[in-house]
């Protein structure tokens, strides 16, 4: 009797949120259909869409890999999220934090961590580490422009606006992120 070995192929859903007064989640599947809802106003509406998406793709021969955007604040005038702005964020990435581990979504923060089907997993991201590594150097205010235009580039169909770009940036970069572990 030989001995036979079985290879799975796992395929990787990027999620992509972007907590911020403008953001957006978004998602890319395997097969590059992708879809993106502006940030919701409400927990209960950003619970729906999470636990939606986390439901339905934890199939199979998928996993699901979420970036989050995040942002350190150390309380200074030149910081980027003041007031008002900054209140909603903090708002929005407590809730998603919170509901992401209510998912069942589990933290992927080592390099060696290998990924599994059927789950799903989040890496946060700052801004300027998946800006860097998707849009290469922009200048200053220019970030929203390349990331649009690197959507348009990088996914078919359907137009983004400036808005939900970044959501889909993070989302590709979640899948890149999760294909790097499956190697």
């Amino acid at each position: 009797m030989q001995n036979l070995t079985v290879v799975m192929t796992v395929n990787i859903l990027g999620c992509g949120i972007d907590p911020g007064v403008k953001g957006a989640i978004g998602w890319v599947a395997p097969d590059g259909i992708w879809r993106v809802e502006t940030m919701p106003a409400t927990n209960t509406e950003i619970w729906r869409i999470i636990s939606t998406l986390v439901d339905t793709m934890k199939r199979g021969d998928l996993a699901v890999v979420i970036a989050l955007e995040k942002q350190w604040h150390r309380g200074t005038s030149s910081d980027r999220l003041n007031g008002k702005n900054l209140s909603t964020f903090l708002q929005h990435y407590g809730a998603l934090k919170a509901i992401l581990e209510l998912c069942g979504v589990e933290p992927l923060q080592s390099p060696t961590d290998r990924l599994l089907a059927g789950k799903a997993y989040l890496v946060e991201v700052e801004p300027r580490t998946w800006q860097s590594e998707l849009l290469g150097a922009t200048g200053k205010g220019e970030t929203k422009d390349a990331a649009q235009e690197y959507v348009a580039r990088n996914l078919s169909k359907g137009k983004v606006l400036k808005s939900q770009a970044d959501a889909l940036c993070l989302a590709l970069y979640a899948r890149q992120w999760g294909r790097m572990r499956l190697s």
